[in-house]
Formats: C-alpha cells, sequence, structure tokens
C-alpha cells in the first residue's frame, strides 16, 4: 500500500518529535540539574567574594551590599584585641584579648605569610588552618551567642566530621586574600558548605564568614520531571501545526504539481495551476515544468506539421516521378520491340537519357529537403560576399538572356552558410528562368533581403500556392521545386520567406524570423 506525502510527513514529524522529546528530557533529567547546582553553588560564591572585597575596601554595612542573609564580615586588628562583626542582624565589636583566638588567628598569619612566598599551600598548612579556623568557630558559637550570627546550619559540621563525607578547598584570590570552602555532605539530607574569605591588609585581617545549604539534584527531579506532561503536550501541538504548514506549502505544492502532470498526459493542461510565487525551489520547479511543457508541445507541433509537409510532399513527389518514370519504360519497350520511330535507338537513347537525368535531378532535390536541424552549424558570414559568388555562378546563364543584376547594400548574418547559399541559389535560379529578355534583377541587403525581378509575374491562380511543392505555371518547364527547397531551407536557419507580385516583377524578401 502506497503512503500518501502527508501521511510520510506527520509520521517523520511524530518521530522527529519523539527523537526531540528524548533529548530534552535526558537534558532535563541528567545535564540541567549538574548545571543548576553547579552555577548555584558559584553564584553564590561570586556574591561573597564580592561583598567581602566591598567591605575590605570601606563599605561599612554589609545589609546594603549582601544579599546573603548568613554573610559575616569579621575584622581583627593587629594586636588581636577585638573583633568588629558585621552581619545583616548584627553590627558590633568583640573583645577576644587573652582568648584563644588570638593564638590561632597568628598561626593562620603564619601560614599565611608562608604560603605568599611559595604561592601554594601543602596538605599540612591546609589541613592546620583547617583545625585553627575550627577553633575560631568553635570558639565563636560556644562563647560569643550574639543575635544575628546563625549557627544552625552546621557551620562547623565540615571540620568536626573529617571523613568521606567532608571536604576542603583552599583557592588564593590575590596576594593577600585567601579563600577557604568548606564542605559536608549529610547522605540524603543536604550538602552544607562553609566559606572563610580572610584578607590581610596592613596587620588587619578582615574575614568574611558565610553558610549556606546547596540544592540537591534529587529535590529539583521532582520539579523537573513534573513539567513533562506540559513539554509533551506543547511539543505534540507544535508537531500537529508545523506539520500542517509543511503540508501546505510543500506537500500541496507538489500534490498540484502531480495533478498537472496527469492532465498534460491527457490535454493541454491550466498553467495558472501551478503558478506559485516566489524565488524557492518549488516556485522554481512549477515554472520549469511549465516550460518544458509548452516546449514539448511545440517540438510535438512542429513534428505533426512537418509529418504532414513530408506526407503531403512524397505523395506529390511520387505523382510527379510517375510521367517521367512511365515516359522512360515506354522509350525503353519501344526500343527494345524495334516499335516504329523507336527503331532509331541512337535519338530516343539520348531522350531516354535527358528524362532520367531530370528525374535524378528531382531526387537530388528531393534529398535535399531530409537534412535535419542537429546538422546545422552558425557563423556569422558577410552578406555582399556572399552574394558576389553567388551572381557570378548564374553569370552565363543571365547573359543568354541579358538580364542585368544590380546588388546593392551590405551586412552580416549569423546562419549555417551551406544552408545560406542553398537559399539564395534556389532563389536567384528562379528569378533569372522567370524573368524576361533584357529585364533586371535588383538585390538589396540589409535588414532584409529583397530581390526584385522584372520583367516577370505570378499567374494568379497559383500566386497563394507559389512555394508549395511542384507548384509551377503551365508555360514553365520547371518542376516547382525551386521555392519550396528555399523557403524549406528558409525555416531550418530561421529565417521567412515571402514571394509576392509587384507592380510589373516579382518581390523575394527574407527576413528573420519571430520568436514564437
Amino acid at each position: 500500500m502506497k503512503m500518501k506525502l502527508g501521511k510520510k510527513n506527520l509520521i517523520y514529524s511524530i518521530f522527529l518529535a519523539v527523537t526531540i522529546l528524548i533529548i530534552i528530557i535526558s537534558y532535563l533529567a541528567f545535564l540541567l540539574p549538574n548545571l543548576y547546582v553547579e552555577q548555584n553553588i558559584e553564584s553564590i560564591n561570586e556574591e561573597i567574594k564580592k561583598s567581602h572585597f566591598e567591605m575590605v575596601d570601606g563599605a561599612k554595612d554589609l545589609r546594603k551590599i549582601s544579599k546573603l542573609g548568613n554573610q559575616v564580615f569579621i575584622e581583627v586588628d593587629k594586636g588581636f584585641n577585638e573583633i568588629k562583626l558585621n552581619s545583616i542582624g548584627l553590627k558590633g565589636k568583640v573583645d577576644i584579648s587573652c582568648s584563644e583566638i588570638q593564638q590561632s588567628l597568628k598561626k593562620i598569619e603564619e601560614i599565611s605569610i608562608k604560603t605568599g612566598k611559595n604561592q601554594k599551600m601543602d596538605d599540612k598548612d591546609a589541613d592546620e588552618v583547617e583545625k585553627e579556623a575550627s577553633k575560631i568557630g568553635n570558639y565563636i558559637q560556644d562563647n560569643f551567642k550574639i543575635e544575628g550570627i546563625k549557627t544552625d546550619l552546621k557551620f562547623s559540621e565540615a571540620i568536626k566530621r573529617p571523613d568521606e563525607n567532608s571536604y576542603t578547598e583552599f583557592k588564593k584570590l590575590n596576594i593577600n586574600t585567601v579563600m577557604l570552602s568548606l564542605g559536608y555532605r549529610e547522605e540524603n539530607v543536604a550538602e552544607y558548605i562553609n566559606c572563610i574569605l580572610i584578607t590581610n591588609e596592613d596587620g588587619f585581617y578582615k574575614v568574611s564568614l558565610d553558610s549556606f545549604i546547596a540544592p540537591r539534584i534529587e529535590d529539583l527531579l521532582p520539579v523537573v520531571l513534573s513539567s513533562i506532561p506540559m513539554i509533551i503536550l506543547v511539543l505534540m501541538l507544535l508537531v500537529i501545526v508545523v506539520s500542517s504548514l509543511y503540508s501546505r506549502r510543500i506537500v500541496e505544492p507538489i500534490v498540484k504539481i502531480q495533478r498537472f502532470s496527469e492532465v498534460s498526459k491527457r490535454s493541454t493542461p491550466n498553467y495558472n495551476s501551478i503558478n506559485f510565487h516566489g524565488e524557492d525551489e518549488i516556485a522554481t520547479l512549477s515554472r520549469n515544468i511549465v516550460e518544458m511543457d509548452k516546449a514539448l508541445r511545440k517540438n510535438i507541433e512542429k513534428l505533426r506539421v512537418e509529418g504532414e509537409r513530408k506526407e503531403v510532399f512524397t505523395r506529390s513527389a511520387t505523382h510527379e516521378l510517375k510521367t517521367p518514370i512511365a515516359a522512360s519504360i515506354l522509350l525503353c519497350d519501344g526500343m527494345i520491340n524495334n516499335l516504329g520511330k523507336y527503331e532509331d535507338r541512337d535519338k530516343y537513347l539520348r531522350v531516354l537519357k535527358k528524362e532520367l537525368l531530370e528525374m535524378s535531378s528531382m531526387v537530388s532535390e528531393i534529398l535535399l529537403t531530409t537534412k535535419e536541424m542537429e546538422e546545422l552549424s552558425f557563423g556569422d558570414i558577410n552578406l555582399r560576399d556572399t552574394f558576389e559568388k553567388e551572381i557570378l555562378k548564374h553569370k552565363l546563364k543571365a547573359e543568354e538572356k541579358n538580364l542585368k543584376v544590380n546588388l546593392i547594400g551590405d551586412g552580416v548574418l549569423n546562419t549555417d552558410s551551406e544552408i545560406f547559399i542553398k537559399v539564395i541559389d534556389n532563389i536567384l535560379e528562379n528569378a533569372i528562368n522567370y524573368t524576361s529578355e533584357n529585364g533586371f534583377i535588383d538585390i538589396e541587403l540589409g535588414e532584409e533581403i529583397s530581390i526584385y525581378n522584372e520583367e516577370a509575374a505570378i499567374p494568379r491562380e497559383i500566386e497563394k500556392s507559389i512555394m508549395e511543392p511542384f507548384v509551377s505555371s503551365t508555360e514553365s518547364k520547371s518542376k516547382g521545386l525551386g521555392l519550396y527547397i528555399a523557403k524549406y531551407y528558409s525555416n531550418l536557419i530561421g529565417l521567412e520567406i515571402e514571394v509576392k507580385n509587384k507592380n510589373k516583377g516579382v518581390l523575394t524578401v527574407l527576413r528573420r524570423g519571430r520568436d514564437d
């Protein structure tokens, strides 16, 4: 069973939609959550860095520059005697003289100075920083119960539990600032991340502390998966709409072209039925098909006319050849049987030869009309040079009748020189044959070629059919093929020929044929 193009298009569209849907679901279920989590963590880290450096540069109120509710900014003086606290819910000072924090901060300072020289902190130093930072964090949590410092996010979990669920990342942001990320993954619950930024500026330590919960992929998946039914619905609607539009723009024109071709096989189609506007492939195809159909019909019509012409010509030629053939047979029989005057064989053999030569000439002229268009070779020829050569060929016959031949003008014609010469040869021979003694022939060259011969006339009864084969006046012994051959060859090389009576003579005009 053959499937219609529209159904094929729908099936292909559904297949494409299913493929796209699988890609989208795979992206949403596997790649997007990971990207979202990583982007979210990176975004929070960047916000912490931004607000930290703004505070280092002299900002006074953390609430105006930070978007994070848990961030705390700490400044420690050179002697480690005082801590200035600045957070969303707190702004004040804490006296830490003679406390454990001084010792921890001094150790962190020593490690930072050493790291600044080596440009890299080894694992041992990193562990030491974590240890001292843990002491600071524990001290703050255990001894400073000040509102505004939140401790419910397990700030010190990553330090208290250095196991496979915890991790530490150390990064030096510039020559004076380091960043420590302490993470702790609590199975099936959350991932807690604590960020510590420390800047040493002329002996003053400026520290930013923040903790946040990273979003879990498991928490995002239900949200993502719940949107899949809506995605499927929208995608299917999109498939139906796109398939419909595609069918209207592509399939329907192809169906019209198919119907056009079916009608074209039976009759002349309506060319406007596939007249698509635009410059796309369908519009171009439709125009090419219309042009091809017109060209084929034109060629078929030419072949039909040519076939009819050849059929008429063959019948006429057969009829014209019957008489000389019958006369030749009669002469042969008379000489063979020595009947009456035909006993004089020397005399009638010459008559028989003349008849045979006339038949041979007629056959040669008939064969001239079999040259096909494919054999033609076009090129520019000089009209004056060509006519001067042809006039010279007929000079002797023209002088016998005391005819004056005048040639004026000049020009160039793009044509098949061999065929063109046969045309003018037949026209000149016809003009010389039918012009009375002491007459003249005027030839004018230009856009049109005109040949006028006087005294001469075409009998009225054959004036309209003078170009048909075997048509000639009763007084003439011509076989009536000269002008017919001239017309046939003129059509082959794209010329029109017109022969008519004018004043006391006959005018023959050759002009470039009109394009159909």
